[in-house]
């Protein structure tokens, strides 16, 4: 061991200090990242229009019949939801599931007054692939 006086910690240690360092800070930024990306996700499926939207597709008998209960919702919705004040304006996509198979649920809303509309609301069942619209009856 080197004891001499003349160097300093920085020059005694850099060798394992800089790589032990970098790795720290790329999992830093790669925890943020994650924590970042999960919040998005968790308030995209707290919003109303969400709630709205997957209640709706969940009572659908067609929905029962082709994708068996209870139906689910995935982990990774995929658009946006953009509010502002009492109005919005919301485009995305729920992957659901259940016993008999897998879904996409498209979702289009306008949130005019305080209140969300659906106007979009269909469904891409498995097997086939057809789309089922979901607000026009059943």
């Amino acid at each position: 061991m080197n004891d001499n006086p003349s160097t300093n910690w920085w020059q005694r240690h850099w060798k394992w200090a800089v790589p032990v360092g970098c790795t720290g800070m790329i999992a830093l930024f790669v925890l943020a990242l994650g924590g970042f990306f999960l919040l998005i996700i968790g308030s995209m499926k707290s919003s109303d229009v969400y709630e709205q939207a997957l209640t709706q597709a969940r009572a659908h008998p067609g929905m029962q019949r082709a994708l068996g209960e209870p139906i689910e919702d995935g982990p990774l919705p995929h658009g946006s939801i953009s509010i502002e004040g009492s109005s919005g304006q919301a485009d995305f996509t729920i992957p659901l599931s259940g016993p008999n198979g897998e879904a996409t649920l498209y979702v289009v809303g306008e949130k005019r007054a305080g209140e969300w509309d659906l106007v979009v609301l269909e469904a891409k069942l498995p097997g086939n692939g057809r789309r089922v619209d979901l607000l026009g009856g059943l």
